[in-house]
């Protein structure tokens, strides 16, 4: 474990915390995706050193709240480290226009009877997009900070939160669509 980063012992007393309690998800949640118990056990250290770096964020986490965050960085750390093993490139480089029009995102959102839909949406999107949607809104990381913990660049953090925004808006027309017959 790095604790040359931490400034506290209170923030250090944390990190042992959370390290104690959920380096056994983490580790599940990598190894499923690295199937080889060395690399899961590297992907858990790495992902503590993140968030060791990002500690002023975690303590406006609580609840379970904390254990998505935890579950997303590993999921993410281990995600790149396979992807650096088998060279894959992590970003398709088309791209994705916002639309345009009134029936925007932030329009959708207002109409009450939409909520429930907008969350189905986000569930259904894929991993990288949600992941990187609720960086974002839920925990309130910029896209510099998203880039560094997801290990992309700021520009496929943009097209990837692009790419959410668009998913739920097409998921959410075509389920009014599907209820006005």
């Amino acid at each position: 474990m790095f604790f040359a980063d931490i400034e506290t012992d209170d923030d250090r007393d944390m990190v042992i915390d959370l390290y104690n309690k959920y380096k056994n998800l983490m580790y599940k949640v990598s190894y499923d995706i690295l199937r080889d118990k060395s690399l899961a056990e590297d992907a858990v250290q790495s992902s503590f050193i993140k968030i060791i770096k990002s500690l002023q964020k975690i303590n406006k986490i609580s609840g379970p709240k904390i254990k998505n965050y935890l579950v997303i960085i590993s999921r993410n750390v281990s995600i790149n480290m396979l992807n650096e093993e088998r060279k894959l490139v992590t970003v398709p480089e088309e791209t994705d226009e916002i639309p345009s029009g009134g029936s925007g995102l932030d329009d959708i959102i207002l109409r009450r009877e939409s909520v429930s839909k907008i969350a189905e949406a986000i569930k259904s999107l894929k991993p990288i997009y949600r992941d990187t949607l609720l960086l974002k809104r839920v925990y309130g990381y910029s896209d510099a900070e998203i880039a560094e913990l997801t290990g992309v660049s700021e520009e496929a953090v943009r097209k990837r939160l692009t790419r959410a925004r668009n998913k739920i808006i097409e998921y959410v027309k075509r389920e009014e669509g599907n209820n006005d017959d």
